[in-house]
């Protein structure tokens, strides 16, 4: 009882993460929030190159603040292959899922 008074104080001063299953929720909300309007963002500026690269770096600032680092990346991209082999399901193929893990 005593250290969690002590962890919930150490939290309340910001020294300490109480790591709960609905932070890690909301922040995992918040980062696909992110991911999804950096896609949009990106998708919109395809013709616009120096637009475009402008905005990644501005935004991979932001994915770095929320924690996200490159060990993460492939973890992410097969995450976003599976999504799109779902929903795209008899118009995936093989080579578009050999393109993107490229």
């Amino acid at each position: 009882p005593e250290d969690d008074d002590e962890k919930k104080k150490e939290h309340a001063k910001g020294k300490m993460s109480q790591d709960t299953f609905s932070d890690r929720s909301d922040q995992a909300d918040n980062i696909g929030a992110q991911f999804w309007s950096m896609l949009t963002v990106l998708l919109e500026l395809m013709w616009q190159p120096e637009r475009q690269n402008e905005k990644l770096i501005v935004m991979t600032t932001k994915f770095f603040e929320c924690g996200i680092r490159t060990t993460h990346l492939d973890t992410m991209g097969e995450s976003m292959l599976q999504t799109m082999t779902k929903i795209l399901a008899s118009d995936m193929k093989a080579e578009d899922a050999a393109a993107w893990r490229w």
